[in-house]
């Protein structure tokens, strides 16, 4: 029997949410490879990754959240959204907020590796893929995660059709990426056009990207 979630974007977040939400993201993205690659392999390294990450995406994106319960005392899901304008750490203020001390704690051979071969590519593949501006111009997600307890319950799904709804009222795409078939068959069932997908060789296996698009004014 289908639910109807509860979704909110959080504004002003109490350290508990945040704390709440980094824990879901943590325990989505377990042995994930994109998680491993971002930390050099060192997994210890998650929390403070997702950390950094949530708190950019307060300080210049959105951040949604789904949950049971109207008063959202269990979040469930989240989604970490940068709209136009905006992009994931390209600002100081942004990486200050934990992402500059996260990733000194990355081995100095993977934050070369990273900074150096892998980034360029995945950056390379956007601009292929998307155009020099999309991302920029778009509602772009850096984030979906849902606790692995409650996943397949419509959750995410929730979040979606919330940030779909700001994106059509503002006349803007809404676009993303996924590491795993089984979320690129989520996406394409949703109504996404997959436009791109790169397989990169790291130190953990292949890294696979699919990114997606969406014109939320054609569903």
């Amino acid at each position: 029997m289908s639910q109807d979630w509860n979704v909110v974007q959080i504004e002003t977040p109490t350290n508990a949410q945040i704390d709440a939400i980094v824990a879901v993201c943590v325990r989505a993205y377990d042995q994930d490879i994109a998680t491993k690659v971002f930390t050099g392999g060192d997994m210890s390294l998650s929390e403070d990754m997702w950390r950094s990450m949530v708190r950019a995406g307060f300080h210049s994106g959105a951040v949604y959240v789904a949950s049971g319960s109207p008063d959202f005392t269990e979040i469930l899901s989240v989604g970490v959204w940068f709209g136009p304008g905006q992009v994931l750490y390209a600002t100081e203020e942004q990486r200050a907020l934990g992402f500059t001390e996260f990733f000194a704690k990355v081995a100095p051979e993977y934050q070369k590796w990273i900074t150096q071969d892998f980034s360029p590519k995945v950056r390379e593949f956007k601009i292929k893929v998307l155009g020099p501006t999309l991302e920029r111009d778009s509602w772009y997600g850096n984030l979906m995660a849902t606790d692995p307890k409650h996943q397949k319950k419509g959750l995410a799904s929730a979040i979606l059709k919330t940030i779909c709804k700001r994106a059509k009222n503002e006349g803007k795409m809404v676009v993303l990426g996924t590491q795993t078939e089984e979320n690129a068959t989520f996406y394409r069932n949703f109504g996404f056009h997959e436009v791109g997908k790169m397989d990169e060789k790291t130190p953990w296996g292949i890294f696979t990207g699919n990114m997606f698009t969406l014109d939320p004014t054609q569903i």
